[in-house]
């Protein structure tokens, strides 16, 4: 088959969509990749094996370029065989499905990694809702990488009992148990702290993902600032990309982290194993996540996790098995469930330990890829 995969974003489907993209091409389909021709997003679809097919598809809502971005995918489909289109990420899942819709795509598909609308009220969050309700109702079948992220989507009115599906535990392409292995930084932790001028009596918890306000950063800084009073061997590393955000709850926040002698912030990195590798707890107190990958990511390393209580990390996390979950926008539980697990070492090597034998056991890339190609192969191919 051909199978066109787009997305908002390059950096996504250079990160997150690498193993599919490769299991799909192995499976000996054609794979034609549309996103924003950013970066290095050319090479990296040499480097897989797929065709690259630049569309500009902006963020943010924008009437004129999205217009332009939906008659360049109408244009593109109908002059192109193109067997399945497969979104991701919500505005090219939008327009991929009208595109699809109107161009008779034989097997259009979506797969859902976190609602925007989540966070938001008013006019903005009915129109994203109405636009996540338009792509359930104009594609042949939509995914979502979390069953607690499909039961939210059926209970908010967007899809039916039943139409959102969900492939194995979850996850939206796994792990890589191969990259995220004790045994490769064993011996090189060191190393890691020397970079991060870390004490050698330094302790560690680390945060993965976008420095953004819905990751919970306010509460993170309040949280952290009193454990670091308690702990002043307690270090915090941040890796990820600052995005700017109008709340100056959030601005002061940043600033705050910035500011403290005991914050590492080292920007993205494209290898956050050799932070976890050094850190005793993954700390995520998002506001909203599709599933949360790093979560089985700090997990194959046997670092658990602690975070928020919301759909998506309901099932990346097994409370009091694999981590601990706190209330959303509660800073004065995060501290507590933080100080908790720090404060005992055999409650955290317990945690660590179930956390990493669920992600071998359950969440190996190879097992979730499988699932996507079986689908591909067993159930859409037939229907062509």
């Amino acid at each position: 088959m051909i199978i066109c995969r787009i997305a908002t974003i390059p950096f996504f489907v250079m990160t997150h969509m690498r193993g599919q993209i490769e299991a799909t091409v192995d499976a000996g389909h054609q794979v034609i990749i549309m996103t924003r021709d950013e970066g290095d997003i050319r090479a990296f679809c040499q480097e897989v094996g797929a065709r690259f097919q630049p569309i500009h598809v902006a963020r943010e809502i924008s009437l004129w370029r999205d217009m332009a971005a939906l008659a360049q995918l109408i244009h593109f489909l109908m002059f192109n065989r193109v067997s399945v289109l497969h979104s991701v990420t919500p505005k090219a899942g939008f327009l991929a499905a009208i595109a699809g819709f109107f161009t008779w795509t034989p097997v259009r598909l979506h797969t859902f990694t976190g609602q925007r609308w989540a966070t938001l009220g008013g006019l903005k969050r009915q129109l994203l809702k109405l636009c996540d309700w338009l792509v359930v109702k104009l594609n042949t079948c939509c995914y979502a990488d979390s069953f607690s992220q499909a039961a939210m989507l059926e209970n908010h009115g967007i899809a039916g009992s039943g139409q959102i599906r969900v492939l194995g535990e979850g996850s939206f392409g796994g792990v890589d148990l191969s990259r995220f292995n004790t045994e490769t930084w064993r011996g090189r932790e060191a190393e890691v702290r020397g970079e991060l001028e870390l004490p050698p009596y330094a302790r560690c918890m680390v945060f993965v993902g976008r420095v953004h306000r819905d990751k919970g950063i306010r509460e993170l800084d309040i949280a952290f600032d009193k454990l670091a009073r308690w702990c002043s061997s307690l270090h915090l590393v941040i890796v990820g990309m600052v995005e700017e955000h109008p709340d100056p709850a959030f601005e002061a926040a940043l600033l705050s982290l910035k500011r403290h002698p005991q914050v590492r912030m080292v920007g993205y990195d494209p290898a956050p194993e050799r932070f976890l590798a050094v850190s005793e707890l993954l700390v995520m107190p998002s506001y909203r996540e599709g599933f949360g990958n790093v979560v089985i990511e700090a997990a194959a390393m046997g670092t658990p996790t602690v975070g928020s209580c919301i759909p998506g990390l309901m099932d990346s996390v097994k409370d009091g098995e694999t981590g601990v979950l706190t209330p959303m926008h509660d800073a004065k539980a995060l501290r507590k469930a933080l100080a908790k697990v720090l404060g005992d070492s055999e409650l955290q090597q317990r945690l660590g330990e179930a956390a990493q034998k669920r992600a071998r056991e359950v969440f190996a890339m190879e097992h979730i890829n499988a699932l996507i190609i079986q689908d591909y192969n067993q159930k859409w191919m037939k229907s062509l």
